[in-house]
């Protein structure tokens, strides 16, 4: 690591701790002077969904979308960056505008098969609020 993306790395931690952001769950990283974002966007201190309250759910949404934009703006400004590259797997960039993704889990279920009575491996897609999406895969014998 060359000297200049070590005083990128040194400034980018200073910038998640003072945005309150949660660092334990982001691996970041600078290579010529292109600061490269990978892993979980989450705040310090809040949760990812709010089940009782769809109000405060968009609240704190609009929230993030903010902090993202002014993160995304004060990491661009350090002197010596070229790029920022964003790869979180909650949040995406889409036309400028920043877009929470709605997370899909594959979770294997064992099924009685409708023909032979034994039981099969079937992947159930789980969406992030609990709900069972459509079957994926196949059957394993």
């Amino acid at each position: 690591m060359i000297k200049e993306d070590f005083v990128i790395q040194a400034t980018v931690r200073r910038i998640l701790v003072r945005s309150n952001i949660e660092y334990s769950a982001l691996t970041f990283g600078t290579v010529n002077g292109v600061v490269y974002f990978r892993g979980l966007f989450k705040l310090a201190g809040t949760h990812s969904r709010e089940k009782d309250d769809d109000f405060v759910g968009l609240k704190t949404q609009d929230y993030i979308k903010k902090t993202l934009y002014s993160f995304e703006k004060k990491v661009r400004l350090i002197p010596g960056v070229r790029d920022v590259i964003f790869q979180f797997i909650n949040w995406k960039k889409e036309t400028g505008q920043w877009v929470p993704v709605r997370e899909k889990i594959a979770v294997p279920v064992k099924a009685k098969s409708p023909t032979k009575g034994k039981p099969e491996s079937v992947w159930v897609v789980k969406e992030e609020d609990g709900d069972l999406g459509e079957e994926k895969g196949a059957e394993e014998d």
